[in-house]
């Protein structure tokens, strides 16, 4: 490979690295974590605790240079 093509390929993925990043930036993106709490199977006269939340972001994701 020469180095037209080495250049060539760097910035390939560099575009596809910072696609990426765009996507996984974009808040519509973010997974929703579902929990149900079987609480009927405990007391049969109770019902079912449903709780949807976001999910936990540890850390903020920064784009390549």
């Amino acid at each position: 490979m020469n180095m037209k093509d080495a250049f060539r390929f760097q910035n390939k993925l560099k575009g596809l690295m910072c696609e990426a990043t765009a996507i996984l930036q974009d808040r519509r993106n973010i997974v929703k974590v579902k929990t149900t709490h079987l609480r009927s199977k405990v007391m049969s006269d109770t019902q079912d605790a449903v709780v949807e939340e976001a999910a936990p972001v540890n850390m903020p994701a920064t784009p390549m240079r």
